[in-house]
């Protein structure tokens, strides 16, 4: 496929032991279609359980492992960026994590 833009909207968070930061897509219907399509191929129980297709939520991470001593600090900073902004993507990378392991990168193409 070729490299894909998207589109980001604001910021969020995963409410996780640890906070994470992410940039929500605008649209993500293009995203969930991808995952989609990977996960016709690949047994999603074999996948880590927030990347199976019914807990996956499209992101783009912008900070993790926040502890919770800085959590307040970072939703304050998260809620006062507009975070409007586009990314193009041209690698696809297959990870294992924690840590994170990059397994297998796939570039895209024009």
């Amino acid at each position: 496929m070729p490299p894909l833009s998207v589109e980001f909207s604001g910021i969020s968070h995963f409410p996780n032991e640890m906070l994470v930061l992410w940039a929500r897509p605008a649209d993500d219907r293009v995203l969930r279609c991808i995952h989609r399509a990977i996960h016709d191929e690949i047994d999603p129980s074999l996948c880590h359980e927030h990347s199976r297709p019914d807990r996956w939520q499209p992101h783009c991470t912008i900070a993790m492992k926040i502890p919770a001593n800085a959590a307040e600090e970072a939703l304050r900073w998260s809620a006062a960026r507009p975070a409007q902004f586009t990314l193009t993507f041209d690698v696809v990378d297959c990870i294992r994590f924690p840590p994170i392991e990059i397994i297998r990168e796939v570039k895209l193409l024009p």
